[in-house]
C-alpha cells in the first residue's frame, strides 16, 4: 500500500520488483511470481455529488440505503458509484432494483448476501467464489 512500482526485472529464476513509498524510500522485493492487481477509487472529487446534497462516505462512494436510494429522495446510485461490489453483473441487478423502486413504485431491497465472481490467475485455471456481504 502507498507504494508505486518503478522497476521490474529478473535475476535468474526470481523476479525483482522495485517500489518507492510516499517517503521516497526504495524497496526491492524478490519473488517467484508477480501478481498485478488494480483497484478502483471514487471520482466524486471530480463529480462533487455533495453539491446536489448527495452524501458520500469517507472514501468518496455515494451512500445508498437498501433500496439504492441516495440521501436525496428519488435519486439512486448503482454500479461503481456506490462502491459496493464493482462487477458488471452486480450493476445489472442494481439497475433492475433501482428501476423497480424509482419507476414502478416498489420497495425492493438489494441483496448482497452472495455475490458470485471469479479470479483468473493463469490460462486455463479459474477459482469461483462467493463473497459474503460486508458488514
Amino acid at each position: 500500500m502507498s507504494h508505486r512500482v518503478v522497476e521490474v526485472s529478473r535475476k535468474g529464476s526470481k523476479k525483482i520488483l522495485v517500489t518507492v513509498g510516499e517517503s521516497g524510500r526504495r524497496k526491492e522485493i524478490e519473488a517467484e511470481e508477480i501478481l498485478v492487481a488494480v483497484g478502483r477509487e471514487s471520482n466524486s472529487d471530480l463529480l462533487k455529488p455533495e453539491k446536489a446534497s448527495i452524501e458520500v462516505d469517507e472514501r468518496g462512494w455515494i451512500k445508498t440505503n437498501e433500496y439504492l436510494e441516495t440521501s436525496v429522495e428519488g435519486v439512486y446510485a448503482i454500479g461503481d458509484a456506490n462502491g459496493k461490489h464493482m462487477f458488471r453483473h452486480v450493476a445489472n441487478k442494481e439497475a433492475i432494483v433501482a428501476f423497480e423502486n424509482a419507476f414502478l413504485g416498489r420497495k425492493v431491497a438489494i441483496d448482497y448476501s452472495c455475490v458470485p465472481h471469479a479470479v483468473f490467475v493463469q490460462p486455463g485455471w479459474r477459482a469461483s467464489v462467493c463473497v459474503k456481504a460486508r458488514q
